[in-house]
């Protein structure tokens, strides 16, 4: 058998990545995410970068995320880091200053436009959730010693 597709495959990028977590594309081989509506997130932003998000280069952010949609079946994804890029640059610019572990409230307000405010400090869970992440990565990074 030469070329086309296999099996219940109906693209040609199937074969080549996993299937995408909920709100994920693969796009020019990387993980876009996109969050649907108004949605409750715990997010760090990595850098910005002018990347191709499928249809045309764009300032995108590489973050890391935690979604807390409490539409998602508790047993099964809902406490999922993902390690993605925002494809939309206006979100991308929203996101850019939280270089910290930060809970923040994400909605698109209009066609194209966006929402992200911090979550209150009196819903303590989210902020302790994001002050346990900075510790632990914090942790992880090792000291370099000087000889």
């Amino acid at each position: 058998m030469r070329g086309g597709l296999r099996g219940a495959q109906m693209r040609a990028y199937e074969r080549l990545y996993d299937p995408p977590p909920l709100a994920c594309r693969w796009r020019m081989s990387r993980l876009f995410w996109l969050p649907t509506g108004g949605q409750t997130v715990v997010l760090r932003t990595h850098r910005l970068e002018i990347v191709h998000n499928g249809s045309r280069p764009a300032r995108c952010a590489r973050v890391s995320v935690y979604p807390m949609d409490e539409h998602l079946d508790p047993r099964r994804s809902q406490y999922r880091r993902l390690e993605v890029w925002i494809s939309s640059p206006r979100l991308s610019a929203l996101v850019a200053p939280y270089g910290r572990w930060t809970p923040l409230r994400i909605a698109m307000v209009g066609r194209g436009a966006w929402s992200v405010s911090a979550v209150p400090k009196h819903q303590a869970g989210l902020w302790l959730a994001a002050h346990l992440l900075e510790e632990r990565e914090g942790a992880l990074i090792e000291p370099v010693e000087l000889e």
